[in-house]
């Protein structure tokens, strides 16, 4: 694999992580939500537009070193280097593999195996005249729509409606974000299911049958000024909101620590503090 490949392979794998797993539904948006997921870790950022180009492959060189170091902080290696190089054992032992075959070639074959090399043409010969069905049935009657209870605030409690009473899949679920914890089960003949949003944001709720996205639906809760609020932890959090009037001291966007305690927020504790600005659109 040269370096090109692993570029490619390791976003297409940070997709998969974020619960893209089919490239070619993924727009614009979700592009830009991979950019912001590396920036949160490496502190660079990507944007949506080089990070769709780099995992189709249309690059003719490599990226810039900063971008190589992104995606390897990512996975939590300090260089591309680093990153790089954790591979090569693997690579290594595909090509000992290989030779190891290749030695064994001239060894009498069993009679077992014999038979075995004239069954396996036949089922490939079988796999293409009949080719394994399709997991899916009646995608297209799927239907998926959202409204909101309230305006915009927050939280807000949103009800799903959807219909995947005709469609054929193992299993149901709809994600409200980018987030796999924010993922609920659905059954079939339950036609809503209500959530709540915690953040506020331009959201890209998905309706999921197994493991793939059929439907995506755009779910807005734009703020009128700077938002402020503190979570303890990114995986399983519920967000403590800052509520202030006064973010701009000296001519710098921010909040002092007394304003964080006047909202009974334990300032002790390690907490990551965000602070955002969504306009309506």
């Amino acid at each position: 694999m040269n370096e090109k490949d692993i570029v490619k392979e390791s976003l297409l794998e940070i997709f998969r992580k974020n619960g893209y797993l089919d490239p070619s539904l993924m727009t614009q948006r979700h592009f830009e939500h991979i950019g912001d997921e590396i920036e949160k870790k490496s502190g660079i950022l990507i944007s949506g537009t080089t990070i769709r180009r780099l995992s189709n492959g249309e690059f003719s060189r490599l990226p810039q070193i900063a971008t190589l170091n992104a995606i390897a902080t990512y996975f939590n290696f300090k260089t591309w280097q680093e990153y790089k190089s954790s591979l090569k054992p693997k690579e290594k032992n595909v090509e000992e593999k290989i030779k190891t075959k290749a030695s064994e070639r001239h060894l009498k074959v069993p009679i077992q195996l014999r038979w075995g090399l004239l069954v396996v043409p036949v089922f490939i010969a079988g796999y293409y005249i009949y080719p394994k069905k399709s997991p899916f049935k009646n995608l297209d009657k799927a239907t998926f729509s959202v409204h909101k209870n309230t305006n915009n605030d927050l939280p807000n409690t949103v009800v799903f409606n959807y219909n995947i009473d005709e469609v054929v899949a193992d299993s149901f679920f709809i994600q409200q974000s980018w987030d796999k914890n924010r993922r609920k089960r659905i059954y079939k003949n339950t036609h809503t299911i209500t959530d709540i949003y915690y953040e506020p944001g331009y959201h890209i709720a998905k309706l999921i049958a197994n493991d793939s996205i059929i439907r995506t639906i755009d779910v807005h809760l734009p703020t009128d000024r700077w938002f402020f609020y503190a979570i303890d932890n990114i995986a399983n959090y519920i967000p403590e909101y800052i509520h202030t009037d006064k973010y701009v001291n000296n001519g710098i966007l921010g909040l002092s620590a007394q304003q964080v305690k006047e909202n009974n927020i334990d300032i002790t504790k390690d907490k990551l503090y965000h602070y955002t600005w969504f306009p309506v659109k």
